[in-house]
C-alpha cells in the first residue's frame, strides 16, 4: 500500500487520483481557523459545500450578523469577509458572529 502525503492542494497539482480511494483530511488550516475563530468569539460556524450556498445562507442570517469564510484551492474568493488564515479570525472581527464557512 502506497500512502502520500501533501500539505498543500498545489502539492496535489497533476496527481493521479484514479485510485480506489482517497482521502483528504484538512485537519492543520481547517480546524485551527475555526478553533482561532471560537476562541476570537465567534458564536457559531455554519459549515457549506457550496460557495452560493455560503452567499444564500449569509443573506438569510444576515450581513450584520454573519461573515462568509473560506477558500478555495488555497486563494480567498471573491466577496467572502473572510479567507482560511488563522490569523484574519480576530475579536474585532468574528466576536458574537455566525460564520458561513466553505
Amino acid at each position: 500500500m502506497d500512502i502520500l502525503t501533501f500539505f498543500t492542494p498545489a502539492e496535489m497539482a497533476g496527481l493521479d487520483t484514479t485510485a480506489d480511494v482517497v482521502i483528504v483530511i484538512d485537519v492543520l488550516r481547517g480546524a485551527t481557523t475555526m478553533t482561532a475563530a471560537f476562541n476570537a468569539g465567534a458564536s457559531k460556524i455554519i459549515p457549506v459545500y457550496d460557495i452560493d450556498k455560503a452567499f444564500k445562507i449569509n443573506q438569510k442570517i444576515g450581513i450584520d450578523k454573519s461573515l462568509v469564510c473560506g477558500s478555495h484551492n488555497g486563494k480567498n474568493i471573491d466577496g467572502f469577509d473572510l479567507g482560511s488564515s488563522p490569523s484574519e479570525y480576530t475579536a474585532g472581527k468574528v466576536e458574537g458572529k455566525i460564520l458561513v464557512y466553505y
